[in-house]
C-alpha cells in the first residue's frame, strides 16, 4: 500500500522500520529529503530557496537630473534572467510556480566612447526562413522568440544583419539554441557558428557558439569587420527518441528541428568571452576553450559608482549623472526553481539555498522536527 509522505501511517511504517533494524543489530540511515537532492521538501519557503541574480539595464545621460523608476528584474523561476523554467529531463515544475525578488545593489559605470546602442546602426534583416526585425532582436526579452524552421539536413538555418558599410564588432550574443532531454548531461549540439561577408554570396566563420545550456549566450573574437553577419545553425538529422524506442515506437523522428530565437546582437566593444557560463548559470569547466583579447576595452572600475542608497524602495532613482553616457544596472535575486526530485507529488518542494547559512538551519531544524515521534 502506498503511503503519503509524513502522514500518520507513514510515520508509523516508518517507526516499525527502524525499531526492527535495531532490534536485529541493523543501522538504519534517510536521506535528507524524499528525493534525490537530499536538501529539498514543501517545507521550503521561497525566501529559502535556490537563487540566481538577474539584472535591469538603463542607460542614463550625463550631465542631467535622472528622475525614473528602474525596472525590476525578473521575479520568476529559470536558470538565466527571465528565461522561463525548464524542467529538461527532471520534467516540469510540480506545484504553483512561486515568485520572489529582493533587490541586491545599483550601480552605475560610465561607457566607453565606442560603446554604440546595436540598434542604433539600422541594419536590413534577412533569414533563410520565418520572419524577424531588429527591434525584436535587440530588446532585450528572452522569452519573445520567433521560429527559425529548419532546412535540408546539413544546410544553415540564418539570420543575417546587413549594413550600409562595413561595421567592425568584437563580440555577439544570441538567445536561442536547439535543446534535448539530456542536454543538462550533454550538453547543446555545437551546430551554431557566426559568419561574416563583404558580398552576401560568400561567408567565412568568425566564431562558434559552445554548447552551453545558458539561455543566452555571448561570444568574443578579434575585431571584425564586415558589411554582412549571420548566426547560422546548420540543420541537424530528426533527433533520436529513447523513450519511444523503449516503448516498440519509431525511436526517429520525421523532421529536424527549427530554432526559435529571441536575440542577436553585435557588440561594438569587448566582452568576457562565454560570461553567462563562468558567472555559474550552468556548471563550468576550466579546461574549456576561451578567447581572451588583446588590449581589451576595460571599464575603469575606479569610475563605478554605487547608487544602492539612492534608489528608493519602489525601484525611483534620482540622480545627476557626471558628463558622458552612463549604464545603471539594478542587481536582485529572484529563484531558480529547483525541486527535491524525483519525489511524490506530496513531498516536492523548493531545493533549499545552500548558500544561505540560516536557510539550512531553518531547513535542518525543520526536517528533524518532522521525525520526532
Amino acid at each position: 500500500k502506498k503511503l503519503v509522505f509524513m502522514t500518520p501511517e507513514w510515520k508509523d511504517a516508518f517507526k516499525f522500520a527502524t525499531e526492527l533494524a535495531d532490534k536485529n543489530g541493523l543501522e538504519m540511515a534517510i536521506a535528507g529529503s524524499p528525493g534525490w537532492s537530499v536538501t529539498g521538501g514543501t517545507w521550503v519557503e521561497p525566501k529559502d530557496a535556490m537563487k540566481k541574480y538577474v539584472w535591469t539595464e538603463t542607460r542614463v545621460m550625463g550631465g542631467k537630473v535622472f528622475n525614473g523608476k528602474l525596472p525590476q528584474p525578473y521575479d520568476g523561476i529559470g536558470k538565466f534572467q527571465s528565461s522561463p523554467f525548464s524542467g529538461g529531463l527532471l520534467g516540469g515544475f510540480v506545484g504553483t510556480r512561486p515568485t520572489f525578488y529582493a533587490d541586491a545593489l545599483v550601480i552605475a559605470y560610465k561607457l566607453l566612447q565606442n560603446d554604440v546602442v546595436f540598434a542604433d546602426l539600422k541594419p536590413k534583416v534577412s533569414s533563410s526562413g520565418g520572419s524577424f526585425n531588429v527591434q525584436d532582436l535587440t530588446d532585450g526579452d528572452i522569452t519573445k522568440t520567433s521560429a527559425l524552421p529548419p532546412q535540408a539536413v546539413g544546410e544553415d538555418m540564418w539570420v543575417q544583419y546587413e549594413f550600409d558599410t562595413p561595421q567592425t564588432f568584437k563580440a555577439a550574443s544570441i538567445v536561442g539554441a536547439i535543446h534535448s532531454g539530456m542536454e543538462d548531461f550533454d550538453g547543446g549540439p555545437l551546430n551554431r557558428t557566426l559568419k561574416v561577408s563583404d558580398d552576401g554570396v560568400n561567408f567565412k566563420e568568425i566564431a562558434p557558439f559552445s554548447g552551453s545550456i545558458v539561455p543566452q549566450n555571448t561570444v568574443s573574437f578579434p575585431p571584425t569587420t564586415a558589411k554582412y553577419w549571420r548566426i547560422a545553425y546548420k540543420t541537424l538529422p530528426p533527433p533520436f527518441n529513447p523513450f519511444a524506442a523503449m516503448s516498440g515506437g519509431d525511436p526517429v523522428g520525421k523532421k529536424s528541428d527549427g530554432v526559435d530565437v529571441a536575440e542577436f546582437v553585435l557588440h561594438t566593444t569587448d566582452r568576457i568571452d562565454q560570461f553567462e557560463d563562468k558567472a555559474g548559470f550552468t556548471p563550468w569547466k576550466e579546461e574549456t576553450k576561451t578567447f581572451l583579447p588583446q588590449n581589451a576595452d576595460a571599464l575603469n572600475t575606479e569610475g563605478s559608482l554605487d547608487l544602492t542608497s539612492k534608489m528608493k524602495p519602489d525601484g525611483t532613482l534620482e540622480w545627476t549623472a557626471p558628463a558622458g553616457n552612463w549604464m545603471v544596472l539594478r542587481f536582485g535575486y529572484s529563484l531558480t526553481g529547483r525541486q527535491n526530485h524525483p519525489a511524490s507529488p506530496e513531498a516536492t518542494g523548493l531545493e533549499v539555498d545552500k548558500l544561505d547559512k540560516e536557510a539550512v538551519k531553518k531547513y535542518i531544524n525543520t526536517y528533524l522536527d518532522m521525525y520526532k515521534d
